[in-house]
């Protein structure tokens, strides 16, 4: 282990849920110039990327963008970030951002303001701006995925108190599947961050598996990216709905068992044993039908996607209007 690795691993286990507002990251390499210089470079980026905004509501909005010429909020690129920038910042300079993503989830009848698409009770959108407006790539499948590990990080924090936070949002979700809230007294309309988070990872599991195989499926895109390579697609991020080109990638395969089995621990850390097994049962067969499609035994690696038959979404809202 490199002496770079060995400290981060130190201040990533200092991070224990409950610890609250630690003291920023330091350290010290005077025979490694180029690590000791990282942190200055480090926190350039970070100083460069971050933005502060209030909503409609006069709630904060902080966050850290994808690089200084995006303007908004991206909820994918701040989950990758979030886990280096909590060795920086305090909780405050990015919890307001994840829950900002939560509290603009979609209801039955939100609409995408870039194209119109409704994508149904539960999604979470993919993109926030400072004018109100926001947007979901129907070309992709990791927009759930990638805020509940961004969630995952301030749990991480912050401990379990903070998913029993009410999250009053700007849609009604009582239109989305939540299995567990039959037994639960609250209105839907103002679930807490951990029935959020619920609802998002159904709706994906609800909307983007294949029937056939059971994995999650995006547009045709490059394997991480959001531009689809369909050249009859409407907008760059879009799927086209007569076309619905779909692949299965490993990529999002990856990042829907990650984030089931997240949401499961966060279902334990709530004492709520019996929806942590459903979610770790999802994430084992979702692994089971990779590994069954995806792992190539005479190549000894995995193959990055799978092409996947027709149009399975033109008439519902998995895919663009």
């Amino acid at each position: 282990m490199t002496l770079l690795a060995l400290l981060f691993s130190c201040l990533i286990a200092a991070f224990a849920p409950g610890a609250g507002e630690l003291p920023p990251t330091t350290w010290l390499f005077p025979r490694e110039p180029a690590v000791e210089a990282m942190r200055v470079t480090a926190e350039a980026v970070f100083s460069a990327t971050q933005v502060t905004w209030a909503d409609a509501t006069g709630a904060p909005v902080t966050g850290f963008r994808p690089a200084a010429i995006y303007p908004p909020l991206f909820g994918r690129d701040l989950s990758w970030i979030v886990p280096a920038a909590r060795l920086f910042y305090p909780p405050s300079a990015w919890q307001p951002g994840v829950e900002a993503f939560l509290r603009r989830q979609y209801g039955a009848t939100t609409a995408s303001d870039e194209d119109g698409w409704q994508a149904g009770a539960g999604a979470l959108p993919g993109v926030l701006h400072s004018d109100g407006r926001l947007d979901k790539a129907s070309a992709v499948s990791d927009e759930e995925t990638s805020l509940i590990g961004a969630a995952y990080s301030l749990f991480e924090v912050q401990g379990a108190a903070w998913l029993t936070t009410i999250i009053t949002g700007t849609a009604d979700l009582t239109e989305s599947r939540c299995d567990h809230c039959a037994a639960r007294p609250r209105d839907l309309a103002a679930p807490r961050v951990i029935d959020r988070l619920d609802a998002a990872l159904s709706w994906l599991w609800d909307n983007r598996r294949d029937a056939a195989n059971g994995l999650i499926w995006r547009g045709h895109t490059t394997d991480w990216g959001d531009v689809t390579l369909d050249p009859t697609a409407p907008n760059p991020t879009d799927l086209d709905p007569a076309r619905a080109l779909r692949t299965a990638s490993l990529f999002d395969q990856v990042l829907a068992w990650r984030a089931a089995q997240q949401l499961a621990a966060m279902w334990e850390a709530l004492g709520d044993a019996s929806r942590a097994a459903t979610w770790r049962q999802r994430a084992a067969d979702l692994q089971a039908a990779a590994n069954r499609d995806l792992w190539q035994p005479q190549r000894g690696f995995y193959r990055l996607h799978l092409h996947l038959a027709g149009p399975a979404c033109a008439e519902g809202p998995p895919c663009a209007t």
